[in-house]
């Protein structure tokens, strides 16, 4: 199915989806294909235990991960990494300095998830490591990284959650 829907040079929409994975999939679309990387190196997945919830993450052909809550199978977060094609904009790209990207907005500004994000573009988080969750307390810190992800993150769960609350707390700009 993935196959078949993933586009892997499509401009990331900040309020829409990345390489036309959206939030309207679930982890219910995706289970043969996470079935299969078991077996086959087309992908990888990996469990993760928050604070409020467990979650399933699938690794696509090194250039999209797909966050998942275990227990209501909803997508939590769809991210761009090394392999995707496409930008935010098509300004800003996986790879790019930091700096390119505070160039092209200047209002991101880190957050304790490891990565940078801005209340021009909710919902969007610009990671700055590998496993998406260095520590940084300002700007300058941050510019001598280059960009390792592009993410989505679901606002509300079906339930009405607040999942930026639960998963970031206050620091989100949501709440600046």
């Amino acid at each position: 199915m993935i196959e078949d829907v993933f586009d892997i040079d499509k401009e990331i929409i900040s309020d829409g989806n990345i390489g036309n994975i959206g939030f309207n999939y679930s982890l219910y679309d995706f289970e043969e294909e996470i079935r299969k990387s078991q077996r086959y190196s087309d992908g990888c997945f990996s469990i993760h235990s928050l604070s409020t919830m467990v979650t399933l993450v699938y690794e696509y052909k090194n250039s999209l991960l797909l966050e998942f809550d275990t227990f209501s199978g909803e997508l939590l977060r769809i991210i761009a990494v090394s392999g995707y094609g496409g930008g935010l904009s098509n300004k800003i790209f996986v790879g790019q300095n930091v700096r390119a990207l505070l160039d092209y907005d200047n209002s991101f500004k880190p957050y304790s998830t490891g990565g940078l994000m801005s209340p021009n573009y909710l919902g969007l988080c610009i990671y700055i490591n590998d496993k998406f969750d260095i520590d940084l307390h300002n700007v300058e810190t941050a510019l001598s990284y280059e960009i390792k992800g592009i993410g989505l993150i679901r606002q509300y769960s079906s339930d009405g959650n607040d999942l930026y609350l639960d998963i970031y707390g206050l620091e989100h700009p949501k709440y600046a």
